[in-house]
């Protein structure tokens, strides 16, 4: 068997090929800054039905899912973490990104996150302590913490296929444009009245 050498310029080709494949990767994040987050999975091996029928209140949740390897839904439980606001001014952040899941499910048991959405680019929501929010695939949002002082904490539940490995997928700032940096936060959306979300 003859051994085989790969021509120094196509090495260096090579070498270029994939060096701008990391690089391409690189440029199209909003990078995180003071935001930490722990993930653990594990497999759905049955169906799931909730149901709440009732004439003030209509709820349902079905989750069809298998013990097969190949095929079904897992569930991953995280915790993130925001720190404060750095001694400059600076907000934690998580950087742009959407969650490529069938649904994720988060409660905010700690401070107050400031939610950035492409939906709604010229105002932050607030999502206090005890904010129970949602979010599906596709929904590009950047999440803060303004506060200097208090760490916000959040807990998240995502319900993923089970071929899919991923539960986040990083995005370019939705208001500039720019892939590599996300540009300052905006001003909290103007309050709601009675009867608002």
């Amino acid at each position: 068997m003859r051994s085989r050498t790969i021509p120094v310029r196509l090495k260096g080709a090579i070498a270029k090929t994939l060096l701008s494949g990391v690089l391409a990767v690189s440029l199209h994040a909003t990078p995180p800054f003071g935001f930490n987050s722990q993930t653990f999975r594990g497999r759905i091996a049955g169906n799931l039905l909730a149901g709440q029928w009732e004439p003030s209140a209509l709820f349902s949740l079905l989750i069809q899912s298998s013990t097969s390897p190949e095929w079904g839904y897992d569930v991953v439980q995280g915790t993130t973490e925001f720190a404060p606001m750095d001694a400059t001014g600076r907000p934690s952040q998580s950087g742009w990104h959407d969650h490529p899941t069938a649904l994720s499910i988060g409660l905010v048991v700690q401070g107050t996150v400031w939610s950035h959405e492409k939906s709604n680019p010229g105002c932050l929501r607030p999502l206090p302590t005890g904010t129970v929010f949602f979010e599906r695939s596709g929904e590009i949002h950047n999440n803060y913490n303004l506060d200097p002082r208090t760490p916000a904490i959040v807990r998240i539940i995502h319900f993923v296929e089970r071929g899919q490995a991923a539960t986040r997928r990083d995005q370019p700032d939705q208001v500039s444009g720019d892939p590599a940096s996300a540009a300052p936060p905006p001003a909290p959306c103007p309050a709601e009245g009675p009867g608002g979300h």
